[in-house]
Formats: structure tokens, sequence, C-alpha cells
């Protein structure tokens, strides 16, 4: 092998190890990086068995021997629906051989340079309408709806400060719950009464990861055992950091005030129940950063998940009803990817976090803080079926409509 050759190869390398760790980095999942990396490897010249975990990357280049392998170390972050959309572009020109290594690695260092669609006014806003509008979807009333919107402002600007610093973003799950929990025991000592639990739930559900649990199912019915394992453990020490939080915010006010007065909730009228879906699904916009040409179509992914659920949930019970919904929109999301070329995530993802079980969950962990263990396991149980349920829908849609291949 020459030197220029090796050269070359060396830059090949550095790119595709920095392709897979962008694609990880705006919110990609490991079954489709790792064969994203194995098309991209074969459009360089180049053959990578590429293995990767929620916080790692390993790839074997063969081509020399002995063979290579090398490690990048990966920190878990947010979906970057903008970001991811462009990388998903570059892929594409990748494949049809318009774009050399060197110039993706520039690509690539470009697109993480580029301002985000959205700022921190609107991504605040995000964390304050999306409660607001989960509330009204589970069903409370109006006073549950303004205290959850309330609660999440107060999350959304403890977000920036705490995320973006590693000490401080291991906190930053119980410190929310605790924040939630305490300020539902002070509005309805302040309000003269409040549906206590549930307002809590829905104030927080911005941070239950009931997607990753959905995802974790999902790589681990793709037999990618490993890196599902490693996702459904984060997604479990959440739900307990998130729960542990809110029972001590909860317990530690009502120490100080005394037992907050409990009122059953007056639904909102079915009509304001049954639209909070267009708001939401706009809410998730800022919140993942998605490109304001995508807002329509979070918007449709919105209505096919909720309408779909709805409908059929109410006729066949919620978990056929997730199963149908499910399938709807991995049905639509292979449809717009196909149609427009972009990626399946833009409406997979928003529309998936109408339908995840992560609400089970934590009433789960809030019954067995109450000591209610019967009821927590049955909660449990009821969002593991719910998760399996969605799996299955997303993989009879790719069976019935064959994803893109970047999506495959």
């Amino acid at each position: 092998m020459t030197t220029a050759e090796r050269a070359s190869r060396a830059v090949a390398t550095r790119f595709l190890l920095e392709l897979g760790a962008a694609l990880h980095r705006y919110g990609a999942g490991s079954p489709q990086i790792e064969r994203v990396l194995g098309s991209a490897a074969h459009a360089c010249g180049l053959r990578v068995h590429a293995f990767l975990l929620p916080t790692a990357l390993f790839a074997c280049f063969d081509e020399e021997e002995p063979p290579r392998t090398q490690l990048v170390r990966l920190e878990p972050s947010d979906v970057q629906l903008d970001r991811l959309l462009r990388v998903d572009a570059l892929c594409a020109r990748l494949f049809r051989g318009e774009l050399e290594p060197e110039a993706g690695r520039e690509e690539l260092r470009a697109i993480e340079r580029a301002p985000a669609p959205h700022g921190d006014l609107r991504v605040l806003l995000s964390y304050a309408v999306l409660p607001a509008c989960f509330a009204a979807v589970l069903g409370l009333g109006g006073r549950e709806a303004l205290f959850a919107a309330v609660a999440g402002a107060a999350i959304g600007l403890l977000a920036k400060p705490m995320v973006r610093r590693a000490r401080l973003a291991r906190l930053f799950e119980p410190l929310s719950g605790f924040v939630a929990g305490a300020l539902a025991v002070l509005a309805a000592q302040l309000f003269g009464g409040l549906a206590v639990t549930p307002a809590i739930l829905a104030s927080v559900i911005v941070l239950i990861p009931g997607l990753s649990f959905t995802l974790a199912l999902r790589e681990l019915a793709e037999r990618h055992l490993v890196a599902g394992t490693a996702r459904l453990m984060h997604a479990g020490i959440s739900f307990l950091a998130i729960g542990a939080g809110c029972a001590g915010g909860y317990h530690a006010l009502r120490l100080l005030l005394g037992e907050p007065p409990a009122l059953e909730p007056e639904a909102l009228p079915l009509p304001v129940a049954a639209l909070a879906f267009l708001p939401c699904s706009l809410a998730f916009g800022p919140l993942f950063q998605a490109p304001l040409r995508e807002l329509p179509w979070l918007v449709v992914a919105g209505a096919v998940a909720f309408g779909s659920v709805q409908t059929a949930g109410a006729q066949l019970g919620p978990e056929l009803g997730a199963f149908l919904g499910a399938l709807a929109l991995g049905i639509a999301s292979n449809l717009y990817a196909r149609r427009f070329d972009r990626s399946a995530t833009v409406m997979l993802l928003p529309g998936l976090l109408l339908l995840v079980p992560g609400s089970f969950g934590l009433r789960s962990l809030g019954s067995f803080f109450e000591g209610a263990a019967v009821r927590g396991i049955e909660n449990a149980f009821a969002m593991a079926i719910l998760g399996i349920a969605l799996v299955l829908g997303l993989f009879l849609a790719n069976a019935l409509v064959p994803p893109r291949g970047l999506d495959a």
C-alpha cells in the first residue's frame, strides 16, 4: 500500500467514525447507525464491522492485517432533527458518489456549528405547552393543565443551565421531579385543591423516558441485545430518578404545609381535549429542533397517532389501540420518507411520543411509593405490554410499506 493510499484510508476511517458519532449525537438508533456505517464504508472503498452502544462506538476495519478496531466514546444526547436531516442528506450524496470523505468531514463540522432553528424561548414554551396539552389528553381539568404548564416551564428553566454541565446534568431529573412534586403541594394549598398525582405526572411528561423504553424494546426485538439492554436500564434509572424526585418534593412540602387538599379533576370539554394534540405536536418542533418546514408533518404525525389510538383504543382496548396507532404511524412515516427522501424519524418520533407508555411507568413508581405494590406491578406490566404492542405495530408497518434505504 502506498503512502497516498494509506493517507486516503486514514481520512475515510476518521470520516466514518465522525459520521457514526454525529448520527448518534443527533438521535439515530443503534441498528440504523450500524447499517448506515456499513453502506458508507462500502461507498468509501472500505469494509467495517460497526458495533454501537448508547455510550460507545466500536468499528473494526479489516483491510489490513491484523484488522484494526477503534473506539469512540459517546455521550447520550437529545434528538436534533434539523441536524439529523442534514446528516441524512450527506449520507445520500455519499452513496451516490457525489461526496468525498474529506469534504464529508468538513460538512459534518459545518452541521455541528450551524445555529439551531429554534431559540431558547421557543424551547421554554415547549416545556410549558407539552405538559398542559398532556393534562388535557389525560382528562384533567383546566386547573391541572395550568399547573402542568407552570411546573413544566419551571423545569424548562432548569434544563439549560443543568443539562450542559456534566456534574449538574446527573441531578436534572431528580431535581425536576422534586420541583414538580413540591409545586403540586403548594398549588393545592394555595388554590384549594388539585388532582395532585395526575398533575405531577403531566408536568414531568417531557422528562419521562417512555420513548427510550420503546426504542429499547425495539432494539431487543431486532436482536441488538447489548444496546437494547443498556438503553432499557438507562430508561429504568431515569424512571427511578424522576419518581424519587417527585415523591421527595411532595413529602417535603407536605411536612411543611400539611396534607394537600385533593380534588377530582373536572375534565375539559371533549373538543378541547381532542384538539390538544395540535399544539402538542407543534411543541415537539422546538423540543427536538425540527426545521420549520417540517412542522406541518409533525402535526400530521400527531393526528395519525392520536386519532388511531383514540378511535381504536375506545373500541378494542389500549393494547390493540397502541398496536394500530403504531401501525398507522409507521406506514405514514415510511410513505413520507419515500415520497420526500427524508428520514422517517421526522414523523415517527413525535408520533411515538403520543403513543409511548411512559405515563404507566411513573404511575407504577407512584403506586410503589404509596405502598400499593400490587397496583404498581399492574401498571409496570401494562407499560411493558403497551411497549411491545408499539414495537410489533412498527415491525408490521415496515413489512407492509418497506422503509427507505437509509431508514431500513
